[in-house]
């Protein structure tokens, strides 16, 4: 069983042709969050890793059904894997997040890969709530 956690425009209250792709191909399960800092990058947002004190992202957590489907459409839509530049826009990591519950497990996450020097951080960590 796989797990995947999203943060921006595939979340389940976002309505675009790869959230509802993720709807069809998958099950929600929960509210969550991960360690990490949320940036705003332009029409779409990127999360890096980080210490868990006050620096949490929000999201959503998948089970996924059909991991080969999903993953080969939605590594494309992020543009990681061996067919992009190096480096790749994101990278699919498997991270410990924790549901709104308090529960954890390991998901896959799409961290962002390059530098946010000059990013806008989203200090609430939620992407559809923005809050710099």
């Amino acid at each position: 069983m796989e797990y995947l956690f999203v943060y921006g425009t595939l979340r389940k209250d976002f309505n675009n042709p790869m959230s509802q792709f993720l709807k069809t191909h998958s099950e929600w399960l929960s509210k969550g969050h991960f360690c990490g800092f949320l940036y705003d990058i332009g029409e779409y947002p990127g999360a890096t890793l980080g210490a868990c004190a006050n620096n949490k992202v929000f999201g959503d957590i998948y089970k996924i059904n059909d991991s080969n489907t999903v993953f080969k459409t939605l590594d494309t839509y992020e543009g990681t894997g061996h067919s992009f530049p190096k480096p790749n826009l994101y990278i699919r990591k498997l991270v410990t997040v924790f549901t709104e519950k308090g529960l954890k497990t390991k998901a896959w996450i799409y961290i962002y890969n390059h530098s946010v020097e000059n990013l806008k951080l989203i200090s609430s960590g939620d992407y559809s709530n923005i809050i710099y």
